[in-house]
């Protein structure tokens, strides 16, 4: 069985070398391959830009083209994503039924999201308790107001997703967390996106002690994410628009040595239920 760690995607190098390295240590961990792979976006990355010792991007169907073309017939795919969203639950399956076409039937199996808990991992060991450490790093103290923001998504369920990760860190750090979406879509079916990160900055102005933490329920960096990305201008703009407002950003959950127990406490369920 191939096992592929699986992400949407970006067009940034940071992005791609996060998941070979993720992938990486979790094979390394559960003693077996497992293969970095993205939906969308990273073949387009420039072969320059690939540090020496990093695997070449690839797209998920053409990593399927080959391990099929080899012979291969059984498929874990591991979501290196928070929620459920549409790139796993939709565009994974067009790429299965195109290539069973040609292919005839082989089997896939998708391994539990990461922020899906599984029923043997307590709450301190899921993405709420690696959120609480990093939360923690950036601001030791408990006076600091917490946003926890994640990109937005047009899937109620992945922001469901978000909002229970978002009381879970409010319990284990025992003050008041608020969620918030980097950005939406227009119209009112997307109102559960609400309230935006830019517009929970503004509405913090007078913060007790004028410090504010975002929290980054992102896994990997790239344009909203990354050091320049979207999340921190929607941060400089804010300090910027309320002098004295102090904003700190964590680090990403996804970039931690941390998740990937997770991940591999999700692969070892998924084979269990074979």
């Amino acid at each position: 069985m191939q096992v592929f760690l699986v992400d949407n995607g970006s067009l940034r190098i940071e992005s791609w070398e996060n998941l070979v390295r993720v992938a990486a240590a979790v094979g390394q961990e559960s003693q077996r391959s497992v293969q970095a792979a993205s939906l969308l976006h990273s073949d387009q990355i420039r072969g320059s830009d690939v540090p020496e010792g990093i695997a070449a991007p690839q797209l998920l169907e053409v990593a399927f083209l080959r391990a099929l073309q080899s012979g291969e017939r059984q498929f874990l795919i591991l979501p290196f994503f928070i929620g459920p969203s549409r790139a796993i639950t939709v565009s994974l399956w067009k790429i299965v039924a195109r290539l069973q076409e040609q292919f005839g039937w082989f089997e896939v199996r998708v391994a539990r999201f990461l922020g899906c808990p599984l029923a043997e991992e307590p709450l301190d060991m899921g993405l709420a308790g690696l959120m609480v450490g990093l939360v923690k790093a950036v601001s030791p103290s408990s006076n600091a107001s917490v946003i926890l923001v994640d990109h937005g998504s047009p899937i109620r369920a992945v922001t469901d997703v978000r909002n229970r990760i978002a009381l879970e860190l409010s319990q284990l750090l025992g003050s008041s967390v608020m969620a918030a979406s980097m950005e939406r879509r227009d119209g009112s079916a997307y109102d559960f996106n609400e309230p935006l990160l830019a517009t929970a900055l503004s509405g913090m102005t007078e913060a007790p002690n004028r410090t504010i933490v975002v929290a980054m329920l992102f896994l990997s960096p790239g344009r909203h994410a990354g050091v320049d990305g979207d999340v921190a201008t929607i941060c400089r703009e804010a300090a910027e628009g309320n002098g004295g407002l102090r904003i700190i950003r964590t680090a990403l959950p996804g970039m931690d040595e941390r998740i990937v127990p997770m991940l591999s406490r999700r692969l070892s369920a998924a084979l269990r239920s074979l």
